[in-house]
């Protein structure tokens, strides 16, 4: 009778830790410094989305919606104010808006030997 009253004892405990695990949420160990740690980012829905920057000593060109652009360049009635190494900042309507690179797509150079 006790080793069913300690059994049962034992699989309320495990069942009650779980339900305490389960509740508090895990952060991803893969997630870019750059996103920070404190925050939970959503991705807004804009028409404008970066696939490629590049930056250079002579110039910065992002590349949003499969066209070119350079600092001053306008998609659409936006106009990119600044490029940076993740993030392309447009001005739309008089607002400042910033397009993430998504995490998936940003390279970086390779080490060499």
């Amino acid at each position: 009778m006790s080793d069913r009253i300690a059994i049962t004892a034992l699989l309320a405990l495990l069942l009650a830790g779980e339900t305490a695990a389960s509740a508090a949420p895990l952060g991803d160990p893969m997630r870019p410094y750059y996103l920070g740690t404190s925050r939970t980012v959503t991705e807004a829905k804009t028409a404008w989305q970066v696939q490629s920057i590049l930056i250079s000593p002579e110039r910065r060109i992002a590349v949003v919606n499969g066209k070119s652009l350079a600092v001053g360049d306008s998609i659409g009635n936006a106009t990119v104010t600044a490029i940076e190494p993740y993030v392309v900042t447009i001005e739309h309507q008089g607002k400042q808006t910033q397009l993430l690179l998504t995490p998936k797509s940003v390279k970086t150079q390779a080490e060499t030997p």
